[in-house]
């Protein structure tokens, strides 16, 4: 009976999540459509070029649907998004014909942003984890004042001068890697190595904190009194209870990788969503931007309802209401 009450609980759990997603997705559309038509310039005047006439200017405008009332390109903005269908980019004419849709742009670099930050967060804990034991495990020690030091010092820079260093250092002056693109494993070290490190920095201090604190806590002092060997009290007793911060903190951070790495996609040259979202907004490209932030209100709530049920799996006692 209680594995099935939780297994209730959880469902619950999600139904309530997913309603104030829904409820978050809608205010999401409300505020992006009317901010975006507050933006000073004319998508038509940047697609019709410096050279055309008004009378082209205002053929695009018809053709593209501007020249409607607010209202209307509301309805037909929700209406596309509802039938999956985002409508067409402003940026992407070859023809007269609207032939580049936004979802087909969107599925095209979704993949390498999921990629990109899939490989960082795995860098990223495979690196930060075992930081974080080893220096709580002999705090004070040369080691852990290191790790420590340059630790802050990381989390002082921004992604993007990270990657400016890195492309300068390892690119240019020592030619071991390229300076960017797509398509193979090389090109993707630096952008990695770039997002990894303030996120490395974090999660080393988030872990090094909650393992200390476990260390010293009645419980696993009780279980090395029974003569249980160290390994076995730090991997199945203490690690067991510093899941649920380092889970959060990676839920936090995986979705600012997906939505938010639009400068270290663009330094590098990286073609996937972040860089489309800084096209985007550079055209004033009105369906691409009204179908990238959804999705990344998507993302975020996705990720926190993954989070919130992670929890009672890492942890049988904390319960999901």
């Amino acid at each position: 009976m209680e594995e099935v009450s939780k297994r209730v609980e959880t469902v619950n759990l999600i139904v309530r999540r997913l309603f104030r997603g829904i409820l978050t997705i809608v205010l999401t559309v409300i505020i992006v459509f009317t901010l975006i038509r507050s933006v000073p310039g004319d998508p038509a005047v940047i697609m019709a070029g410096s050279d055309a006439t008004p009378e082209q200017i205002e053929q695009i405008r018809v053709s593209w649907g501007l020249n409607e009332s607010k209202p209307k390109q509301f309805w037909i903005y929700v209406k596309g998004l509802l039938q999956g269908n985002m409508g067409y980019s402003f940026q992407y004419i070859t023809t007269s014909v609207r032939s580049v849709k936004v979802i087909d742009l969107i599925m095209e670099r979704l993949p390498r942003t999921l990629l990109l930050a899939a490989m960082t967060v795995v860098f990223s804990v495979l690196v930060a984890v075992p930081l974080g034991v080893i220096t709580a495990l002999k705090p004070g020690s040369a080691f852990d004042n290191f790790v420590t030091t340059v630790s802050l010092a990381i989390t002082s820079f921004p992604n993007f001068f990270v990657g400016m260093v890195m492309i300068t250092v390892f690119a240019l002056k020592l030619g071991w890697l390229p300076t960017g693109g797509y398509g193979s494993f090389k090109a993707m070290i630096l952008p990695t190595i770039a997002l990894s490190l303030r996120f490395i920095a974090s999660l080393q201090r988030v872990t090094r904190t909650e393992v200390g604190m476990v260390l010293n806590s009645d419980y696993i002092m009780t279980a090395q009194s029974k003569g249980l060997s160290h390994p076995v009290v730090l991997f199945r007793h203490a690690l067991r209870n510093v899941l649920i911060p380092v889970i959060t903190l990676i839920g936090m951070r995986m979705g600012g990788l997906i939505t938010g790495a639009v400068y270290v996609e663009t330094l590098f040259r990286y073609n996937g969503i972040g860089m489309l979202m800084i096209n985007a907004v550079n055209a004033r490209d009105f369906p691409t931007i009204q179908a990238l932030v959804p999705y990344a209100a998507c993302v975020f709530i996705l990720i926190n309802i993954v989070i919130d049920v992670l929890y009672s799996i890492a942890d049988p006692r904390v319960r999901v209401k």
